[in-house]
């Protein structure tokens, strides 16, 4: 699967990366994409006319900056001590003239962080005329330009080819996306190439389209998520999956949200309990309730997305109250969120507010929540570990007015990423607990007592012969559960809620997800990882005849190449029957599979499978051949 991304998609998602976006754009003259990108400092930059003034640098203090194209490197990089605060990204969209575009890139270098990223657009030329340098596209007919829909690049891809050449100090490849985006940065070029200057200026585009793989070090667009991968410092993903270029997009992503953490102080604000509200059209389930003002107005409840999308179990709407149904309590409360009804989102969600609460301890607050149901697992226990006392909670089964309510803002989104103060809470809890004696535990879905999932026990029984302690996390208390979570070093389990638990864990644990199905890839747990330094391994061990959800699914857990490869790479081999057949858990399986679909309506949940999708299935897993699917 090649995603498809342009050069926006790109800087953006560079971007991101670094913890202090600084990010120059030089040559595009309507600031296109300086004025959409997300960046802690901006500059963007004219080199063209030497006349012509910058046309967009802003800062934290709205500071305008003049310069010319002469200058700007030098001018820059002695503003508040640049050699601190270097570009993270500096992107070219210039003349598309080679000679222009070598010099400004090799005076980039100067003001670039020592792990920034130069972008170089427009490298890959698809015909002659488009691939023509300035003075001999200005011949070029008009109807020659209109046939090629007035689409140019230059020759800028001569400068890579020279810094290829001349260079043994950067890294450079070029995506095959949006006419050529070179990634030059600092490091060992993977290759070299031999050229001379006399060569490069002598070069055409047939020399181009000839050896353009070698020229470019050319790469699919998938590439740029592999290669942010490799440059952590140390390796804390390891990828055993079939869709691994969709996998490695989502896995380089930096989730750390920037940004200071703030409250909101209401007047006499009110708490509301939730309420389901049912959009049949768009089968999207939202929440109504949360926190208003005097008036009515909508304050706070729970956003899943940053961006406020609509998905289910958001909160963002109240709705009306009589007077007459409306206490009022004459104090100032803490609005502590929602809690949901399902434990892997009540752990990861419902305590995204109370880092004000670890802050602000002596205060003596009451932490007010809202619920979907009665289902409030063992939360006053969790709570009472952090230090709070049952006194000190409040859960709403009516409306009610308070003197004053403080909105602490989310620290995390299940879906956007985490602040930094997002493990304060988890912190507490965990340090109030004696760790547990094991280092190594494998969490176990076979002690449930509704089954969704067979042939568990094969990788059960592997990691119990390599050391690790079986547990059922279901079958403990919560405090023994961050006990155990608490005193881990590696912990291995299936996809699904139980990997959420490494909220308690130590930072630095290795943990292993045997991946159940191909929909079992949770943007949460990444940044899960991510906060806690987690040294990750997904392994795909799926092997789902019948369509299923990771929702309410049920799930063939088989030894698969991937789980194979994996043992390949640490040297290992199961010490069980790795000859396992599969026809030994089929039936069993699509037994499971009937029963379990049979009940509550699921079935709508995989109302858009087609029979396509099952012949393919079956004969990918069953007769061990992967078939080519037709549009």
């Amino acid at each position: 699967m090649v995603i498809i991304m342009t050069r926006l998609d790109i800087i953006q998602f560079l971007l991101d990366g670094f913890e202090h976006r600084y990010y120059l754009e030089i040559g595009v003259s309507k600031g296109d994409n300086f004025v959409k990108v997300k960046a802690d400092y901006k500059v963007g930059v004219h080199p063209i006319d030497p006349s012509e003034k910058i046309l967009f640098a802003i800062n934290e203090n709205c500071e305008y900056f003049p310069m010319t194209s002469d200058n700007y490197f030098e001018h820059f990089t002695g503003i508040k001590n640049r050699e601190q605060n270097k570009f993270s990204l500096i992107f070219f969209d210039g003349l598309h003239e080679y000679e222009a575009a070598y010099r400004n890139i090799c005076n980039a270098l100067n003001c670039l962080s020592d792990e920034g990223i130069i972008v170089v657009r427009n490298c890959k030329p698809t015909n002659e005329v488009i691939g023509l340098p300035p003075d001999k596209y200005k011949s070029v007919s008009n109807e020659i330009k209109a046939q090629n829909k007035r689409l140019w690049t230059g020759d800028v891809w001569k400068s890579i080819v020279r810094l290829r050449s001349s260079r043994d100090d950067l890294l450079i490849f070029t995506l095959d996306c949006d006419w050529g985006c070179a990634i030059i940065t600092r490091g060992t070029p993977e290759s070299k190439l031999q050229f001379s200057e006399e060569e490069i200026n002598a070069m055409q585009f047939n020399d181009l389209n000839d050896h353009c793989n070698d020229f470019l070090n050319l790469k699919s667009s998938n590439y740029l998520y592999t290669y942010i991968l490799s440059r952590q410092k140390k390796k804390r993903i390891h990828l055993y999956v079939e869709k691994s270029a969709y996998w490695e997009k989502h896995c380089a992503k930096n989730y750390n949200l920037q940004g200071h953490l703030g409250t909101v102080e209401l007047d006499k604000g009110i708490i509301l309990p939730t309420k389901l509200i049912i959009d049949e059209k768009y089968r999207h389930f939202g929440l109504s309730g949360g926190v208003c003002d005097c008036d009515g107005n909508f304050a706070a409840g729970i956003l899943r997305d940053i961006l406020g999308l609509s998905i289910n179990r958001t909160c963002t709407s109240s709705y009306k109250v009589n007077a007459e149904d409306l206490e009022f309590i004459d104090e100032t409360v803490v609005y502590g969120g929602v809690i949901y009804s399902h434990f892997g989102h009540f752990i990861m969600e419902s305590l995204c507010r109370l880092w004000w609460w670890v802050e602000n301890k002596d205060k003596g607050y009451k932490i007010v929540f809202n619920s979907q149901d009665d289902k409030h697992y063992e939360f006053y226990e969790l709570l009472n570990m952090s230090g709070m006392n049952d006194n000190d909670i409040m859960i709403l089964d009516k409306p009610k007015q308070f003197k004053k309510v403080i909105v602490p803002e989310q620290s995390a989104y299940f879906i956007s990423g985490y602040h930094e103060k997002f493990l304060n809470i988890y912190n507490c809890i965990r340090d109030s607990v004696k760790p547990a004696e094991y280092e190594k535990i494998y969490l176990t879905r076979t002690k449930l007592p509704l089954k969704d999932a067979i042939n568990e026990e094969y990788f059960e029984q592997y990691y119990q012969s390599k050391g690790y302690k079986v547990v059922a996390p279901e079958q403990l208390s919560i405090r023994e559960q961050v006990s155990i979570m608490a005193g881990a070093s590696e912990v291995v389990c299936v996809s699904g809620t139980l990997p959420h638990l490494a909220l308690f864990a130590k930072d630095g644990i290795k943990l292993t997800v045997l991946v159940r199905s191909y929909s079992s890839m949770y943007t949460s747990q990444l940044w899960l990882n991510q906060a806690r330094d987690i040294e990750s391994t997904y392994i795909d061990v799926s092997m789902n005849l019948l369509p299923t959800s990771h929702v309410r699914g049920t799930f063939l857990l088989f030894p698969t190449e991937y789980w194979k490869k994996y043992l390949a790479d640490i040297g290992d081999c199961p010490n069980n029957n790795d000859e396992a057949d599969i026809d030994d858990y089929a039936l069993e399986y699509i037994k499971l599979w009937a029963k379990n679909f049979a009940v509550g309506g699921r079935l709508k949940n995989i109302s858009k499978t087609t029979i396509v999708d099952v012949v393919y299935a079956i004969n990918k897993f069953y007769l061990e051949k992967k078939l080519i699917r037709e549009n």
